[in-house]
């Protein structure tokens, strides 16, 4: 099968923004939805701009809404369409306090602040995140992410020195509430 292009998505043009690291799924109604990671410009991990805006198709891909920001502070994105057919979405917060963090939509475009889920809160430093669930059985979700262990001496520097401690693989295994 060879691979072809259906549609160039076209993120949006905000000031001091970049988009990149997207992340999508395939909801049960054929919805498509897609997350975006917004990174302030000049860098700056801790900016309240840092959240994650989404974007959706209705048409298998084809065309894409103009995407829109959402409450939800963190980033990468990572989708995970669950057996209730809600759709899950774990990040890394990078500012205090720094750890794991996950929210789950009904719809995949309404996200709501408090429904976020804390997963952990107890890394010393903001290098972490990449986080990625997997629905084990209903209801109990898996997330695996890199985060420095908490004893690790924070020195996050630009670029990191190459001496400095590595972050660990870590893994939560959670309840989801409904």
């Amino acid at each position: 099968m060879a691979w072809r292009r259906v549609c160039l998505f076209e993120p949006p043009r905000v000031a001091n923004l970049h988009f990149g690291e997207p992340h999508v799924a395939a909801l049960p109604s054929g919805r498509v939805v897609m997350m975006l990671r917004a990174t302030l410009s000049p860098y700056d991990d801790a900016d309240g701009r840092n959240g994650m805006w989404v974007s959706w198709s209705d048409d298998g891909g084809r065309s894409w809404a103009e995407a829109q920001e959402t409450p939800i502070w963190g980033f990468p994105p990572h989708l995970c369409v669950l057996a209730d057919g809600r759709l899950l979405c774990s990040y890394g917060h990078r500012r205090r306090p720094f750890g794991e963090r996950a929210c789950v939509s009904e719809d995949g475009l309404t996200w709501r602040p408090e429904d976020e889920v804390v997963l952990r809160a107890d890394a010393n430093l903001g290098d972490l995140g990449y986080p990625a669930s997997a629905e084990v059985s209903p209801g109990r979700i898996v997330t695996v992410y890199y985060q420095p262990d908490a004893e690790t001496p924070p020195s996050f520097r630009r670029p990191p020195d190459p001496e400095r401690a590595k972050p660990s693989i870590w893994a939560t295994t959670w309840e989801l509430r409904r």
